[in-house]
């Protein structure tokens, strides 16, 4: 690939156990850290998840450079809120 790109991973570990959990959030960790340092053709990254430990292993960042939103339902609306970490 040599375009940018926009990666979008749906769930990435909904069924798998805690130690497949930590792989795939240091992975995508590895893909975050290459996207904030321009050295590959991703410029954005979405991780959408239910998994709550996942979601807290993924978002570890002691820079805090990201933002995170939570995409909640209530009948027929979805709202988008961005969360203050």
């Amino acid at each position: 690939m040599t375009t940018d790109r926009v990666a979008v991973f749906d769930d990435p570990v909904s069924s798998l156990d805690n130690d497949i959990l930590l792989i795939v959030s240091d992975l995508m960790k590895g893909l975050y850290d290459e996207m904030q340092s321009g050295k590959g053709n991703i410029k954005q990254l979405f991780i959408l998840t239910h998994n709550l430990f996942f979601y807290k292993e993924v978002t570890f960042n002691p820079r805090n450079e990201s933002t995170f939103w939570t995409v909640k339902k209530t009948g027929l609306e979805s709202k988008i809120e961005q969360l203050m970490i």
